[in-house]
């Protein structure tokens, strides 16, 4: 349907009435990332595109409150352990990497919508208060050279990664959370933080030492910062096969990660398997009308 005549359904009143009647065969996971600045004379940001505004989380999060029925991790816990069952329509919002305005611009949104959500946090970045490294990279020689080394041998990727270190400073919209930003998002009743490795590398093109030491060492900081324990992983880029493979996973498991995620776009079974979690990545253009067109056809009588 095209954009005009959607827009009008939506203003109807009848997608929603009708997504209400409904329920989700599975849990939808939102992968979300930065809070990009909107409005004249912001900040842009490199991979725009995968941002979004805090306009659109705000109406992102009020089409959750309403239409479906936000779930923490620890409530799909309890369902897998104890068989509590989970509501018609849940739905879990997640952030990657560990980015500032989760806390600055996110948060207050998913307070006035009492909507939870996981932070998976890239912890070399938020330690040495540094960009993450694609954000860097792209900024100096742009987007594509990201790609480029997404594709590299893990050695060139990590020559090319310490050649292009580049500090956040406190207006950089690329900013990570420092470490009391963390423990401060951690102390929140709405949120609980995650590992996604120490400084994001493609896992699968890695050593078994390398891959093992990236998700240890940021499961421990992680707990280190926040006192609690790490059992939640998000995969870095998340494709099974090319960005993780079943060995990432034997060193998820031998750490005691019980829950990870991956980018696979489509919803996830309740009692599915629980280091194959697939999310549907949230990109700048998802309105207010397509997210509630996206919940009509997902949604099943």
């Amino acid at each position: 349907m095209r954009a005009g005549l959607r827009r009008l359904a939506v203003a109807s009143g009848w997608p929603a009435r009708r997504i209400r009647t409904r329920r989700l065969p599975g849990v939808l996971v939102l992968s979300y990332h930065a809070i990009k600045p909107a409005g004249p004379g912001a900040p842009s940001m490199v991979f725009a595109g995968l941002h979004v505004t805090a306009a659109q989380f705000e109406a992102h999060c009020r089409v959750l409150a309403t239409l479906c029925h936000p779930i923490s991790l620890t409530d799909w816990r309890a369902h897998r352990e104890t068989g509590r069952p989970l509501p018609a329509r849940p739905v879990l919002v997640t952030f990657d990497d560990g980015y500032r305005s989760v806390l600055t611009e996110a948060l207050p949104v998913l307070e006035r919508h009492a909507v939870p959500a996981a932070v998976f946090a890239c912890t070399g970045p938020i330690a040495m208060e540094e960009r993450f490294w694609y954000d860097a990279v792209a900024a100096r020689d742009g987007e594509a050279a990201v790609e480029g080394l997404k594709a590299a041998d893990h050695a060139a990727w990590q020559a090319a990664v310490d050649a292009s270190r580049m500090p956040a400073h406190a207006g950089d919209p690329h900013a990570p959370l420092s470490v009391e930003e963390v423990q401060r998002l951690a102390a929140h009743p709405l949120i609980e933080l995650g590992a996604h490795s120490v400084h994001h590398p493609i896992l699968a093109r890695a050593s078994h030492d390398v891959q093992r030491a990236e998700i240890r060492e940021s499961q421990a900081a992680v707990a280190s910062w926040t006192g609690r324990p790490v059992t939640a992983f998000a995969y870095p880029n998340g494709r099974e096969g090319v960005d993780f493979d079943v060995v990432t996973m034997r060193h998820l498991s031998e750490a005691g990660i019980t829950d990870a995620f991956t980018t696979t776009p489509s919803l996830a079974a309740p009692d599915g398997d629980r280091l194959r979690i697939p999310r549907l990545v949230v990109v700048d253009g998802w309105t207010e009308d397509a997210l509630v067109w996206r919940l009509l056809r997902l949604t099943v009588a």
